[in-house]
C-alpha cells in the first residue's frame, strides 16, 4: 500500500512540476507593452543609526524591444516612520526610474533582472537631516508567473545607489509584489 501511496505522489509532483515548466502560449512578444502596480517594503540601509524599514508603492511600464530585451520607466515612493528611540525622523522617499530589463520570457514564471538610472526629488537619507534631489542607479531581481497573455503577478528585489556617494552602497533597497497587465501595441 505504501508503494502505491509514494508512486501517486511521485506522479504528481512529476506533473506538477512539467505543468509549471511548459512553455505558454502567453508568452510576450515583440512589441508588447505592460503596465504594473503593488506594494513595496523598502529599507534606508545608510542611515546613520541603523536602517529604517517602510511601506511603499511602485507602479511602471514597459516595452518589449525583442523577445529579451525590455525598456522599463516608471514612479516608486516609501515613507519611513519616526523612530524616537533612535531619534530617527520619519522620511518620505520618492522618485522615477529609467533602465532595461533582461526577461527570460518563455516559461510560465518568467525571471529577469534589470539596471535602471533613477532620479530622486527626495533622495534616500544618508544622515537624520539630509534630504533633497539626487540621482542614482538600482539593480533589479525578479520574477514573473504569467498567468495568462493578459495578466501576471509578480515579485522583485531592488538596491540602489546614489551617484554622489557611491561609496554607501546600498543606500536603499526593497521588495515588491505587483499585478501586472499585459497588452499589444504594434
Amino acid at each position: 500500500m505504501k508503494l502505491d501511496h509514494r508512486r501517486a505522489l511521485v506522479m504528481a509532483a512529476s506533473f506538477l512540476i512539467a505543468a509549471l515548466l511548459a512553455p505558454l502560449h502567453a508568452r510576450a512578444l515583440t512589441g508588447e507593452g505592460e503596465a504594473w502596480f503593488g506594494p513595496s517594503l523598502a529599507n534606508l540601509n545608510a542611515l546613520e543609526g541603523g536602517s529604517n524599514w517602510g511601506p511603499g508603492l511602485q507602479a511602471g511600464a514597459l516595452l518589449e524591444l525583442t523577445d529579451f530585451w525590455r525598456i522599463a520607466g516608471g514612479l516608486e515612493a516609501s515613507y519611513h516612520f519616526a523612530d524616537s528611540e533612535r531619534e530617527i525622523p520619519a522620511h518620505f522617499v520618492y522618485g522615477g526610474f529609467l533602465g532595461l530589463r533582461y526577461a527570460l520570457d518563455v516559461f510560465q514564471y518568467v525571471p529577469f533582472v534589470g539596471l535602471a538610472l533613477t532620479a530622486y526629488p527626495n533622495r534616500p537619507p544618508r544622515t537624520l537631516d539630509q534630504t533633497g534631489f539626487d540621482l542614482g542607479a538600482k539593480l533589479t531581481i525578479g520574477v514573473d508567473w504569467r498567468r495568462s497573455r493578459s495578466w501576471s503577478f509578480g515579485a522583485l528585489t531592488e538596491i540602489h545607489l546614489a551617484l554622489s556617494e557611491p561609496s554607501e552602497f546600498p543606500i536603499y533597497s526593497t521588495i515588491n509584489l505587483h499585478f501586472a497587465y499585459h497588452f499589444r501595441l504594434f
